[in-house]
């Protein structure tokens, strides 16, 4: 059982670095479309969470995909904590048990 969570924290970890990669990817896409994004520089495409309300108004299919990756990587993120909270719990069960 400790595998399979152990499992599901790495598969939840991986998945919201992939949300924010995808992210990240698609925010720097919107500010080279659009002067008018930019003015953060870089900063924007590191705190794209922060910055998304600023970023929607510009190319609107990659200011979608930007909101999906933020559900994506808020649910994973989610889920992560989740699963660690669970893992932590069946590690101490099992190391009580073994006394």
């Amino acid at each position: 059982m400790i595998t399979v969570v152990h499992g599901l924290v790495l598969l939840s970890a991986a998945a919201a670095l992939a949300a924010w990669i995808v992210a990240v990817i698609h925010a720097r896409r919107i500010r080279a479309a659009s002067p008018e994004a930019g003015g953060l520089g870089f900063l924007v495409t590191i705190v794209w969470p922060f910055a998304s309300r600023r970023l929607s108004g510009a190319g609107a299919e990659d200011a979608q995909v930007v909101g999906k990756a933020l559900v994506g990587f808020f649910a994973a993120a989610m889920l992560f904590v989740a699963t660690s909270a669970l893992l932590t719990n069946l590690t101490r069960i099992a190391s009580l048990s073994a006394r």
